[in-house]
């Protein structure tokens, strides 16, 4: 977003692209030259995290506002004990983290423990690819903190973590086959959208896997994807966690009205389904914007400070996410008191069941958790 010309606080916002190509080596040359050419007051950056881990030197270099779209926030918001890095000021993170997508994750699960293994402990199987930090250090940190908050220790076993070797993998029989082999009953996955449905279609061929809670986690909640799992969807027990499900209406009309609002704006614009990801964008515009509002100043010191004092009421445009503020102060990104979530938005994030309807040949889901936006109750597979 860059200076307009008509003065202090009141500005014409423009937005200028660039093109990372989803690729780490083309991301720091591909925002620098976004920088020099156009001096942004505000970066809306990459969802993929080597992408912003690479681009990290050149934001720090040049002092750059960037939002970040990336699960991540290890290394550029929180170190690796989760404490702020208050020497990455100029960086926000308007998605919730891998870190609290594993913190729910152990609430859904000890919400349902009895349904899920009745009069025994949770054995949890985990997979992703290339060791993906975000999933193996962000995601795991988060259940391993909430295990010990909850104190459950005893309910929730990790059996097992494995990685397979690239985004792309699409062999997952032997992950599958340890999993079966250590009597899993539940599955988290940190995989990309093709990885995920080898798994569920694979699945099929493990007796022992048959109706084992597996939970997916936000890029899976996409039209496209869904449609690849066919029957598939009703071996496994499936969930999938998304803040804007893009099948999926809550309980709530008011939101249900919003989102879709959103999904057809988004259809009309660009032909294609709004995903749960897509909403990233659309907040992050209305908050750059309602930041620069505030600070009255493209000045990026000035612009920091206003997005750090930042209220969801100050922002006069309709959000497509649904955002808990941070206290004191109603701030809608994390304070220094907030740890793990310093400089991090806390969106609202909801668990989908995923079904496939035999009449239809087709997938679709449902919100079962948390209990006020749910418009179904989960099911689980009988003993």
């Amino acid at each position: 977003m860059a200076d307009g010309p008509n003065g202090p606080g009141n500005y014409t916002i423009n937005v200028v692209w660039t093109d990372d190509e989803t690729n780490p080596s083309v991301g720091p040359e591909a925002l620098l030259q976004l920088y020099t050419t156009y001096h942004p007051a505000a970066v809306i950056g990459a969802i993929m995290t080597p992408v912003v881990d690479a681009e990290l030197p050149v934001i720090q270099q040049y002092n750059i506002v960037y939002f970040s779209q990336a699960a991540q926030t290890l290394t550029l918001t929180v170190s690796q004990n989760f404490t702020p890095l208050t020497s990455h000021s100029t960086i926000f993170h308007d998605e919730d983290s891998a870190y609290y997508f594993g913190w729910l994750t152990v609430e859904f699960l000890l919400n349902y423990k009895d349904q899920i293994s009745p009069g025994g402990p949770l054995k949890v199987g985990a997979v992703t690819y290339s060791n993906n930090p975000v999933f193996m250090q962000e995601e795991m940190g988060g259940i391993d903190a909430a295990i010990k908050y909850y104190g459950a220790q005893n309910e929730i076993q990790i059996v097992d973590v494995e990685s397979v070797p690239t985004p792309a993998s699409t062999t997952l029989q032997p992950t599958l086959t340890k999993f079966a082999q250590e009597n899993v009953n539940v599955i988290i996955t940190g995989l990309t959208p093709p990885s995920a449905t080898a798994l569920a279609q694979q699945a099929v061929d493990f007796p022992q896997l048959k109706g084992v809670t597996t939970i997916f986690w936000t890029p899976e909640d996409d039209p496209s994807w869904y449609a690849t799992l066919g029957p598939s969807a009703n071996y496994l027990n499936m969930f999938v966690f998304s803040n804007f499900p893009s099948m999926s209406n809550v309980s709530v009309q008011s939101i249900d009205n919003e989102w879709q609002y959103y999904r057809n704006a988004y259809l009309a614009y660009t032909g294609k389904p709004l995903s749960g990801v897509g909403s990233f964008g659309i907040d992050s515009a209305y908050i750059a914007a309602a930041g620069l509002q505030l600070a009255g100043s493209a000045n990026s010191s000035a612009l920091t400070s206003a997005l750090e004092s930042l209220k969801v009421s100050q922002i006069p445009w309709p959000l497509a996410n649904v955002y808990t503020p941070f206290q004191p102060g109603d701030t809608i990104f994390g304070t220094v008191s907030s740890g793990a979530f310093w400089h991090s938005t806390n969106q609202t994030i909801v668990f989908m069941q995923v079904h496939y309807n035999p009449s239809t040949q087709s997938v679709y889901t449902q919100v079962v958790w948390p209990s006020p936006y749910a418009t179904a109750q989960p099911t689980w597979p009988s003993p």
